[in-house]
């Protein structure tokens, strides 16, 4: 499956799914710019930009701040690539295996600021609240099958978090409780 985008297209181990075979893209005026992260190739995508380094010389760590993607935590990683990126259409899928939830945050100010100058667009597959969270944004849910639109506070992962929060032990003492032998 091929990954990245229209400047640094790598291959990567992953299966093609269904998005990739049946997805496809028309947007009007043409855009030229975007990106497909996938947290589970991105990798294989620091792989690539130091085989390009290595290759081509040190220029093609420059949108990525001058350094390794390896050379930085996963977190700093992803927020150097993105912050490598100015308009375009992204696709991305669950970007909360890379960040903190404080990272999170400072990732929706971003997108906000990458949104606002209305030159992208977004779609994101997320099961992060704090990332669900982005306001007037269209959330949908799969749910036994069918996608349909949805209400923040209504998600799963919404109501899961909150129950959480509220009473951890309502969901810990059920695991750790010890059991006679």
């Amino acid at each position: 499956m091929k990954g990245g985008g229209k400047d640094h297209i790598y291959d990567s181990e992953t299966n093609l799914n269904q998005l990739t075979t049946n997805l496809a893209l028309s947007w009007l005026p043409k855009i030229n710019h975007g990106f497909f992260f996938r947290a589970e190739t991105f990798y294989a995508f620091a792989d690539y930009i130091d085989a390009l380094a290595k290759e081509n010389g040190p220029t093609a760590l420059g949108p990525y701040g001058r350094k390794s993607l390896h050379a930085r935590s996963h977190g700093e990683s992803f927020t150097a690539l993105f912050d490598s990126r100015y308009k375009g259409f992204f696709i991305l899928d669950e970007p909360e295996a890379a960040l903190s939830p404080q990272r999170q945050i400072e990732f929706l100010a971003r997108l906000k600021s990458l949104l606002s100058a209305g030159q992208s667009q977004v779609i994101m597959a997320t099961h992060s609240p704090i990332l669900m969270a982005y306001p007037n944004c269209q959330l949908l849910e799969l749910q036994d099958g069918v996608l349909r639109e949805t209400a923040y506070q209504q998600t799963a992962h919404y109501k899961t978090y909150r129950r959480f929060l509220e009473n951890p032990l309502l969901y810990l003492n059920p695991i750790f409780e010890e059991t006679p032998e």
